[in-house]
């Protein structure tokens, strides 16, 4: 009897490790493809990491699928923005992009609505965004997520840079403002110096401002950070081919 119930335990033990093991692989691969703006791989991994929580019904799992899900709809986005594609081509690239937040939101439902949660949504929401009847729909739900995530979470950099966006890019009558965008991009840089998404957009947010000196400085620090960032670079040749 003590044998089998041995057995047994190190059979589990073993079981909790193979999962540990996955989890932290799939970890690892995210980031990869995070760093490397890798929309490609991390649309072809969507699936696996789905069928992975499926088979792994803890939050770990499905936090996994809500970040990879809102990688691979932010970098379809990405695309969907610089593309010149035909209408149907555009149509079809964000049903994809709308098919990857939807995973991720289902994630998100079973988790609980902790800050990082709560900002993720609200990311999700933002790439949903994409004409103005989609606007209508959606920015109120992300912007009520994005200022829960605020609320529950005052010292997480990503919600700062959340809450930003719609400042930086909104039109003034659409409750753009622009400076109380670069005050939310300056609250997560200073929480984290090294906020690569918040360069970014505090880079654009001084170009806008006219002081491109400043927007050249904060891409060169992303690419410092991570030199596979296409936006800090394309950004930096756009100005660098304009100046020319």
């Amino acid at each position: 009897m003590r044998l089998s119930v041995l057995l047994c335990l190190a059979a589990c033990l073993t079981s909790l490790i193979a999962d540990a093991a996955g989890l932290e692989d799939y970890r690892d691969r995210i980031n990869a493809l995070r760093l490397s703006y890798d929309a490609e791989g991390a649309e072809k991994l969507l699936p696996e990491v789905v069928r992975f929580a499926a088979d792994h019904p803890d939050a770990e799992a499905r936090e996994l699928v809500a970040r990879l899900g809102l990688l691979v709809a932010e970098l379809l986005r990405y695309e969907h923005e610089k593309g010149d594609f035909k209408t149907s081509e555009k149509r079809a690239l964000g049903d994809r992009i709308d098919e990857a937040a939807r995973v991720a939101h289902e994630a998100l439902d079973q988790l609980p609505e902790t800050s990082e949660h709560l900002r993720m949504r609200a990311d999700l929401w933002a790439t949903m965004i994409r004409t103005n009847y989609q606007g209508k729909r959606f920015s109120r739900h992300m912007d009520n997520a994005a200022a829960a995530a605020l609320a529950k979470g005052p010292d997480n950099p990503h919600a700062y840079v959340t809450a930003s966006k719609r400042l930086v890019f909104a039109e003034r009558k659409h409750g753009g403002d622009i400076d109380k965008g670069m005050a939310m991009l300056d609250k997560a840089l200073a929480l984290d110096p090294a906020c690569e998404s918040a360069l970014v957009i505090r880079g654009l947010a001084h170009e806008e401002k006219g002081d491109l000196d400043k927007a050249r400085e904060d891409w060169r620090r992303v690419l410092e950070i991570n030199p596979a960032c296409r936006p800090a670079q394309e950004h930096l040749d756009r100005l660098n081919t304009r100046d020319k």
